[in-house]
């Protein structure tokens, strides 16, 4: 076991090559002006398990992700419907899972755990 923190990313792009296959690769290429970006996967952190303790004993805590979208009906007064704006886009929320205790912790506190697992989702 590792006694030291390990900085971790929330999300990240994977650059994928090209694909090629038998009739492409015998195509003539494109200029470069013409040539597409390389696609790419949008990867977001959902999830994380932290082991505090030792080798042997400790006890495992959960991070967990969960898309919180804004409540528009507060404080408009117009119903929701009259002034045309777009709502609020959804915020990560981010809980601590111990056993049966579950709480609302900050970004910072998941950044600041020692993670043994990450789970990313492709977005």
């Amino acid at each position: 076991k590792v006694g030291v923190h390990i900085g971790f990313e929330f999300d990240f792009d994977v650059p994928l090559a090209p694909a090629a296959s038998r009739a492409s690769a015998a195509a003539v290429p494109a200029p470069p002006t013409q040539q597409a970006p390389p696609p790419s996967r949008r990867y977001r952190l959902m999830g994380l398990v932290e082991h505090i303790g030792s080798m042997k004993s400790g006890h495992y805590v959960s991070y967990v992700a969960r898309r919180v979208q804004p409540d528009c009906s507060s404080g408009s007064g117009d119903g929701g419907g009259g002034s045309g704006a777009m709502p609020p886009p959804p915020r990560q929320a981010w809980f601590c899972v111990s056993d049966a205790a579950v709480r609302e912790v900050t970004q910072r506190e998941v950044a600041a755990a020692q993670a043994y697992v990450l789970m990313y989702v492709r977005e």
